[in-house]
């Protein structure tokens, strides 16, 4: 995996969390701190999750890190 990169995921590039789960972004301006909305693939359900625009999810404070953080797929 690599960091999140905002201007490829907006290309289409694909994306995964933190602990390599599909990622589909619905959304890259929504209204608010977290602007990104994706969908995140749980075999049988997806989670909606939202993100700041470096891809940490509302999950985070400042200091940590969450499973739920985007990456770029290799």
């Amino acid at each position: 995996m690599k960091p999140f990169n905002l201007e490829e995921a907006k290309s289409g590039n694909p994306v995964c969390t933190r602990l390599g789960r599909d990622a589909r972004i619905i959304f890259f301006d929504k209204k608010g701190s977290y602007p990104i909305v994706a969908l995140i693939d749980y075999e049988y359900i997806e989670e909606v999750i939202v993100y700041d625009l470096n891809g940490k999810s509302d999950f985070n404070d400042v200091a940590s890190i969450s499973a739920y953080d985007l990456f770029m797929k290799d």
